[in-house]
């Protein structure tokens, strides 16, 4: 996988999906970064967001249950992996207003260079995000276990 521009993806299965997150995790370990690397996730509910979180986390090798915080907001995990320090997982399934975020120090985990941060419902909160950053589109396919997954960068 190398990251241009738009990468389209279809996926039979969740072992599949769960492929996509770890190589996504390859590549952007491949190359070193000065900035946060912010991951955006949409798409309907059970469409697949969640496991491929669960991969994305495991390739960067957090051993915890990975679970979508949906109540908390965010989850963060200590990870060490070319040069990031942390892991944030945010579900913004939930955000009502923009402020909720900052009152959890959300902005300041946006500027710090050692996180790698996916968000879960990112088009809740796009106002807040960075202008480049990663978006992942996950479209359901016509049987029970089909997707369509687009990255765009």
């Amino acid at each position: 996988m190398s990251l241009s521009k738009e990468i389209k993806f279809y996926s039979n299965s969740l072992a599949h999906t769960k492929k996509i997150a770890r190589e996504l995790v390859k590549e952007i370990l491949r190359f070193p970064h000065k900035k946060t690397v912010v991951v955006g996730l949409v798409g309907d509910l059970g469409s697949g967001k969640t496991t491929f979180v669960k991969s994305f986390a495991k390739k960067l090798g957090i051993q915890s249950s990975i679970t979508s915080p949906t109540f908390l907001i965010q989850k963060k995990y200590k990870i060490k992996k070319s040069g990031f320090s942390s892991f944030l997982h945010v579900d913004a399934y939930r955000i009502k207003k923009i402020s909720e975020l900052y009152i959890i120090g959300f902005e300041g985990e946006l500027s710090n260079n050692k996180n790698i941060i996916v968000i879960e419902w990112a088009d809740m909160i796009k106002k807040i995000l960075p202008k480049k950053m990663m978006w992942i589109s996950f479209t359901h396919g016509k049987n029970k276990n089909e997707r369509y997954i687009t990255i765009k960068k």
